[in-house]
């Protein structure tokens, strides 16, 4: 899912960081995810954070398109940028498709235990993992999310408010590798 592609012509594109943190939170693009995570210093970062700060349960993968590449059974290459990706997987026999869906769904390459995401949302809330500028920033721009309207935010009441990331996976033979919604529940009192 990579809405912002849309934007790139042959002069390029010219943004922020900010704003591509916006994009891969609220929308869920795939494209302004991955960029952010490499300007972050890509996966491992990533994961030696997560061990700093003590935080269990969490599996951090690749990134996105060596992770939806994995999942469809290929390894990525620049090739598959924009929709050359469904070409190449469409290309694939239905035995190794299948077979790299069921290695996925059996052991996921990320994701996360209810209780290692329960601790991290809390500790985020709390101020615990990032300055208080970047939690704030962070929980506005979860509030703003807008995938998963009937998922958390389905269900919610006039008042409350869900900062929430929605994550959804691939799709192969009807059946779906995954919906995801977590986030932090507030009442209005």
């Amino acid at each position: 899912h990579q809405p912002i592609a849309s934007l790139i012509d042959s002069n390029g594109y010219t943004t922020t960081l900010n704003n591509l943190m916006f994009r891969a939170i609220t929308q869920s693009d795939n494209t302004a995810n991955d960029f952010v995570l490499w300007k972050a210093g890509g996966p491992d970062a990533v994961r030696s954070y997560l061990a700093d700060k003590r935080i269990h349960g969490i599996r951090f993968g690749p990134g996105e398109r060596k992770l939806q590449a994995r999942i469809a059974g290929m390894e990525w290459n620049q090739s598959m940028a924009g929709r050359a990706f469904y070409a190449a997987r469409n290309s694939l026999p239905t035995s190794v498709r299948r077979a790299a869906f069921e290695k996925y769904i059996d052991d996921p390459m990320d994701g996360a235990t209810p209780l290692g995401i329960v601790d991290a949302l809390a500790r985020l809330k709390e101020g615990d993992l990032l300055s208080p500028r970047s939690t704030e920033r962070l929980l506005s721009i979860m509030s703003q999310t807008r995938t998963g309207r009937n998922r958390l935010k389905g269900a919610l009441r006039s008042g409350w408010d869900l900062p929430h990331k929605t994550g959804t996976g691939q799709v192969f033979g009807g059946e779906q590798a995954g919906y995801n919604d977590i986030g932090i529940i507030t009442g209005p009192d």
